[in-house]
């Protein structure tokens, strides 16, 4: 399934759908990053 037809099957915009699919990954990116570095002991709080 491409981006277009997922769009469609969701009916919204595919800008939204992307926008979404980026937002939703980047969190998870940081959510990853965040749990490697409290496992490491590297987590600093600013």
């Amino acid at each position: 399934v491409d981006a277009d037809e997922l769009a469609d099957r969701l009916d919204v915009p595919r800008s939204t759908l992307t926008y979404r699919l980026r937002r939703a990954e980047a969190a998870l990116a940081e959510r990853h990053v965040e749990r490697r570095s409290l496992l490491d002991g590297s987590f600093s709080n600013p």
